[in-house]
């Protein structure tokens, strides 16, 4: 799931508020999106809050293909130099991506930054690019590499990086990390509607209502407790072009924008995992996504036209009458 996939997720807590000290937190901005952090029962919540804002902070900083940044080396310097030496935390995001790439089998691709671009640029202009350019594009991202020496980052080929589809679900799984570490149970961050990460609310689960993007009504709810969840739908950042629509979330296999799900959700403990498949899913049929729900312990609920397509049975989810 890129960063910038739009989520229909309202949430709603269950059980009351009596005896629970609720701690609300200024919203993080970054990482294009709204972070809201809250804590129930949790001593020294403000130091923890600002050490969990500093870690979407620094994945900001260094994720971007679309602007450089003053302090760090990014991706948007790594796609116009081609060679950059780079931060720890953005050789760590690389390695995390490449390795996403060869576990997924290709439907997540970090080389698909200038396919991505075409189609951004489909969603404000309406202008659609010619099938031999998507064609010329994909054997441009195919033939494109990396490699990591040391601190030094080096694209091979003429592929641009894109991260989008994994910084947010990484630094949500540092944070992720960070309360475990601690020991800070009481928690809920809202990580811009695509990913959730819910503790508990004293001892007491989350209830949040899955929405279907094409009648803003609620088509499932899902309980949570200790666990995380990730969605993609591309209701939010699409054009109807001659009766098609066309949106930000490609098939990597390809290179046109996937339409074979409305909206898709999955549940589980890594974030960075759940931010991936989130996305790469909503280009697999079926059999795949249930492939890839055993091979990373995940629980997924998809969503097709206005129905419920698929919804796995080891998880809490409820449809809406």
């Amino acid at each position: 799931m890129c960063g910038l996939i739009l989520v229909f997720i309202a949430l709603f807590i269950t059980g009351c508020s009596q005896g629970i000290r609720i701690q609300y937190n200024p919203p993080i901005y970054a990482l294009n999106t709204t972070i809201d952090v809250t804590f129930y029962n949790v001593e020294n919540g403000e130091e923890h809050y600002k050490n969990i804002k500093k870690i979407y902070q620094d994945i900001d900083k260094v994720s971007s293909d679309f602007s450089s940044n003053y302090d760090e080396t990014s991706v948007y310097d790594l796609n116009n130099k081609r060679s950059i030496i780079a931060s720890d935390i953005l050789i760590n995001l690389v390695k995390e991506a490449l390795y996403y790439m060869e576990k997924t089998n290709g439907y997540y691709n970090p080389f698909i930054g200038r396919i991505s671009h075409i189609w951004k640029n489909v969603i404000n202009t309406g202008v659609l690019p010619s099938e031999a350019k998507i064609l010329e594009e994909l054997n441009i991202m195919n033939n494109t590499s990396i490699i990591i020496d040391g601190n030094t980052l080096t694209l091979v080929g003429d592929g641009n990086l894109d991260l989008g589809g994994i910084a947010k679900g990484y630094a949500s799984e540092l944070a992720y990390q960070y309360l475990k570490d601690n020991e800070i149970k009481g928690y809920l961050i809202d990580a811009g509607n695509s990913s959730i990460l819910a503790g508990n609310k004293a001892g007491k689960a989350f209830r949040l209502g899955l929405i279907n993007p094409n009648n803003n009504k609620y088509y499932a709810t899902v309980r949570l407790i200790d666990k995380n969840i990730a969605t993609s739908s591309p209701h939010h950042q699409k054009r109807m072009i001659d009766g098609k629509i066309y949106h930000h979330l490609i098939n990597p296999k390809t290179g046109y924008p996937s339409n074979l799900y409305s909206a898709l959700s999955i549940v589980g403990d890594n974030n960075t995992a759940l931010d991936v498949l989130s996305t790469a899913m909503f280009s697999m049929e079926l059999d795949d996504i249930k492939y890839y729900e055993n091979k990373f312990a995940v629980k997924a609920i998809v969503l097709k036209d206005n129905d419920i397509y698929y919804k796995n049975e080891g998880c809490d989810f409820y449809a809406q009458a």
